[in-house]
């Protein structure tokens, strides 16, 4: 296990830009935005893999182990200082756009995964969230797949959860190693899946 290393976010008009990457505690991250003195970050790269949730029956976002997970274990990783400028922030999960699968109750949490329609907000906007792809209602596959796709520290393709559910209150949406969006979503006790902390940070 990790021990803490206390790094510091360099000063917004410097360091913390959309799209460039930073370095905070023991990994780097992807400025997502930028906002009244905060930074939203997502971690460059899958942290580790991990189930969404362990138990085949219901689950959703605010009472996932995979929540748990986050902010107890990996915030634990952050130094007394960097903690501090995590920021506690209300977190809401929509319900699934194509299946209409409930999203579960708003959450006050530190680190969280993203939802589908932060990644499209973020990585970019095609159209197939809400108006569909017309070769597919599983799946969002379009020109912004390259800049979604995820690799481990070794440099491999890993496909990551995110905590919008999927077509079964057992399942989660996921991003594949190709970088298309799977909105039917991987049952939640699958191991496999990659994490990419976000968290907001005061900068």
């Amino acid at each position: 296990m990790y021990e803490p290393i206390e790094t510091y976010l360099m000063t917004a008009t410097i360091g913390i830009e959309v799209g460039k990457i930073t370095e905070f505690g023991i990994y780097d991250w992807r400025v997502l935005e930028v906002r009244d003195g905060k930074a939203l970050l997502l971690s460059r790269e899958v942290i580790r893999t991990d189930t969404y949730n362990p138990s085949k029956g219901y689950t959703s976002w605010d009472i996932c182990e995979l929540r748990d997970c986050l902010n107890i274990d990996f915030y634990d990783k952050f130094g007394e200082r960097e903690q501090e400028r995590i920021t506690e922030v209300l977190v809401t999960t929509a319900k699934n756009p194509r299946f209409n699968t409930d999203g579960g109750e708003v959450t006050l949490g530190k680190v969280f995964l993203l939802s589908v329609e932060e990644i499209v907000h973020y990585f970019g906007d095609s159209g197939q969230l809400t108006g569909g792809n017309p070769k597919s209602k599983w799946w969002i596959n379009d020109q912004y797949n390259a800049s979604r796709i995820a690799y481990d520290g070794n440099g491999v393709s890993v496909w990551w959860w995110l905590r919008t559910p999927g077509i079964h209150s057992n399942t989660a949406v996921y991003v594949n190693t190709g970088g298309s969006i799977n909105l039917a979503g991987h049952r939640a006790y699958n191991g496999d899946g990659g994490v990419r902390p976000a968290m907001w940070v005061n900068i």
